[in-house]
């Protein structure tokens, strides 16, 4: 899913929280989402039900738990996505 890695920069940046200092464009695959964006559990939360909303998926809790960095994010949402769209 060619649209995924831009769309997820866009939601991450659009949610405007605390730990948003980059751009859409700044943010990579290798970007860590603790580390870097210092995203903690709540963020993790609110970061899932966007996704969800974005992308008309359900998240599981582990799998966001999961997720080190934003091309983790990427991988589960394509996997989720691929997933959905298999079960129509």
């Amino acid at each position: 899913m060619t649209d995924t890695l831009p769309r997820i920069c866009k939601v991450l940046t659009d949610l405007k929280l605390n730990w948003t200092p980059y751009g859409p464009m700044q943010i990579d695959p290798r970007t860590t989402l603790s580390d870097e964006l210092g995203m903690d559990s709540m963020d993790t939360i609110e970061v899932a039900g966007a996704l969800e909303l974005e992308f008309g998926i359900e998240l599981d809790d582990a799998d966001m738990w999961a997720c080190v960095e934003v091309g983790d994010l990427v991988n589960v949402v394509d996997h989720k996505r691929e997933k959905t769209k298999g079960d129509r």
